[in-house]
């Protein structure tokens, strides 16, 4: 399984610097949901929520959507959007889009999507409000939300500055390892440009297992070599499995 990340405060020391998170306990994939759900979690961590109660909740959020574009379907839509794709999130998912248009409309696909980026957006808000630390609730979720319903293997990027605080964060390539390895000077030259003091490569695992394979930890041990000769630190590198994050640094493989 990955190695975990604590949104627990009360379990999690106070920290100066990005390299002190190796504190905290494991975040449980279920913890992970209810805060990307933004549901409440009681003071001992479980989710605080009853299964047919959320689907119900979720779908009449869902038709209110749908309602602004399909006034007199709504439920009908959304019923046949659950059905179709099986989840919420799998509804939300940037893979699902294509189909979505084709099946249902562009009116209803656009009414979602831009949904979805407007609460992408308030995530990353709240990214930009604090150190980029992955063992907050806040940049888990922006991360699983970025990540979320890729089919194929993404590379993605955040650039920080010597004080850990958000510059930019980027999708940098996708598809094979070869392919990514390939963009190792366009990727380090970015970060010149930006004058980053420190990388977070994130990257995503389709089949659902978290754990890096032999070829991600050549991978992120190359870049670190390399940036580290630029005066750049690669501080992690995270992989995300739906809603399970492995951070490598945490398992002691970025140094």
């Amino acid at each position: 399984m990955g190695v975990g990340i604590s949104t627990d405060r009360n379990r999690v020391a106070s920290r100066s610097s990005f390299r002190d998170s190796n504190r905290s306990r494991s975040l449980s994939p279920d913890e992970v949901r209810a805060n990307f759900a933004g549901r409440n979690l009681a003071s001992d961590g479980m989710p605080m929520f009853d299964g047919q109660g959320e689907q119900t909740r979720q779908r009449t959020l869902l038709a209110q959507l749908v309602q602004l574009v399909e006034p007199d379907h709504a439920f009908e839509i959304v019923d046949s959007l659950l059905l179709e794709f099986g989840s919420l999130s799998e509804v939300l998912s940037e893979a699902r889009l294509p189909k979505l248009r084709a099946t249902f409309g562009v009116a209803v696909a656009d009414a979602i999507s831009h949904a979805k980026s407007v609460v992408m957006e308030g995530l990353k808000q709240e990214v930009r409000r604090v150190r980029f630390d992955p063992t907050d609730a806040r940049v888990l979720n922006y991360l699983i939300g970025t990540m979320k319903g890729h089919q194929d293997e993404h590379l993605h990027v955040v650039f920080l500055d010597s004080q850990c605080n958000l510059i930019v964060d980027e999708p940098f390539a996708t598809g094979t390892w070869s392919r990514i390895t390939l963009r190792l000077r366009p990727l380090l030259r970015r970060a010149i440009q930006l004058d980053s003091a420190r990388m977070v490569l994130v990257h995503n695992h389709p089949s659902g297992d978290p754990r890096p394979s032999d070829r991600d930890i050549q991978f992120t041990k190359e870049i670190a070599r390399v940036s580290s000769a630029l005066g750049i630190q690669v501080c992690d590198h995270l992989i995300v499995a739906g809603t399970s994050v492995y951070s490598m640094r945490i398992a002691g493989l970025v140094a």
